[in-house]
């Protein structure tokens, strides 16, 4: 069976090693197999969040082809983040579609006390998702364990989902319904034994394109496809992610 939709949960555009990644680039890497792709604007490491929003605003609604969906990448020292997001919410409409956070380019502990809070309840009382990583120390998945204690309705994805130490985050679904793995990275035996554990509806197809990709697309859909069922596959490409992020087809 082939999948007619197929959403990819983590990419990028912006200025980044001294180029400009867009739209083109991002095409290119998915080779025309994916419907949507959730970004974030990698250009707030050089110019700061006022300026990646903006751009990222732009990006989008130059999009036609509904190709594109924004994730306001959110640096928690900046005094007006909270208007940022909202103006991305009124321009971008259903276009926009969450809240990234990245601890490690943004020097600061998931965990340290208050710096994430804010955001947290801003996302909890408003239904915003947060997308986050976790693939180092300073991200780590246990760091925000008192953060879903404090907001335990928050939506949160985890990228690169390969991190074992999730897990202890993933056996209190029930306490915290809302937590969501990304694929980027997992090997195929990853996927499977996350959804043998946890089950099917708590992880999304993504990529972190168009980075750091070590196969071409068409390879890293078919060793997946391999390992999941029909409906296990609609989950994992589209359903999931759709359902988080509350987008139609």
């Amino acid at each position: 069976m082939v999948i007619k939709i197929i959403i990819d949960a983590h990419g990028h555009i912006g200025h980044f090693n001294n180029k400009w990644w867009g739209i083109e680039k991002l095409k290119e890497f998915c080779s025309s197999k994916v419907d949507k792709i959730f970004i974030s604007n990698l250009s707030i490491i050089a110019h700061g969040m006022k300026y990646s929003t903006n751009e990222l605003i732009k990006v989008i609604n130059n999009d036609k082809t509904n190709f594109l969906y924004g994730l306001i990448w959110c640096d928690p020292f900046y005094s007006n983040w909270r208007s940022l997001i909202l103006k991305a919410k009124t321009e971008l409409k259903d276009r926009f579609i969450g809240i990234k956070i990245h601890p490690t380019i943004g020097n600061y502990n998931a965990n340290d006390e208050c710096i994430l809070d804010p955001i947290f309840e801003f996302s909890e009382s408003n239904q915003i998702p947060i997308f986050t990583h976790c693939d180092d120390e300073r991200s780590a998945a246990w760091r925000f364990l008192p953060l879903l204690e404090d907001y335990p309705s928050t939506y949160l994805v985890f990228y690169h989902g390969k991190h074992k130490k999730l897990d202890n985050l993933l056996e209190r679904k029930k306490k915290f319904p809302n937590i969501f793995i990304e694929s980027s990275f997992c090997h195929s035996s990853r996927i499977r034994e996350i959804i043998d554990n946890f089950g099917s509806k708590c992880i999304i197809f993504g990529t972190d394109a168009p980075f750091r990709h070590r196969s071409p697309y068409d390879i890293i859909l078919k060793v997946y496809r391999e390992v999941l069922n029909e409906k296990e596959q609609q989950l994992f490409f589209f359903e999931n992610a759709m359902r988080l992020v509350n987008i139609n087809k």
